[in-house]
């Protein structure tokens, strides 16, 4: 009979899921996205027999949030954000990916498209550090879709 504390440390530390954010080929590192919500707006419809009925009019824009971001070598973010201010064609898609702990098997991917930098909160600076890095990061997209991998 196995011990239990040799149950427990085969099972311990509970493996997480991470994630990986591609905007251009380049993968940012970041402690947390939120805004991948999918709301829709709706109305109702009454017939001149007394039925109601509803349905979907049209899609909110998600408004995505990319909070502690890291990524290491040249700054594109910031220029992209320059360009697009200043009237570039700047619209980007980039894909949001669950992983398992390694990084390498995809659970869930989310895939925005034509994706926009609305703003980019200041950098925090550590002299340890060579990595450019921003506290939160603000993207409004024009459509979202959800695509599951295999496992």
């Amino acid at each position: 009979m196995a011990d239990t504390t040799d149950i427990i440390d085969a099972s311990y530390p509970v493996p997480g899921f991470r994630f990986t954010v591609t905007i251009d080929g380049d993968v940012i590192r970041c402690s947390s996205v939120s805004g991948l919500d999918q709301q829709y707006e709706s109305y109702e419809y009454r017939d001149g027999m007394g039925g109601l009925f509803r349905n979907i009019t049209r899609v909110q824009l998600p408004s995505i949030t990319l909070s502690q971001a890291i990524f290491p070598g040249e700054c594109k973010l910031y220029e992209w954000l320059y360009n697009y201010a200043n009237h570039a064609d700047g619209k980007k898609d980039i894909a949001i990916s669950l992983t398992d702990e390694s990084g390498k098997k995809l659970y869930v991917t989310w895939n925005v498209f034509n994706c926009f930098p609305t703003g980019i909160t200041g950098p925090s600076l550590e002299a340890s550090s060579n990595e450019v890095a921003a506290k939160q990061i603000t993207l409004n997209a024009d459509r979202l879709t959800v695509e599951c991998h295999a496992l």
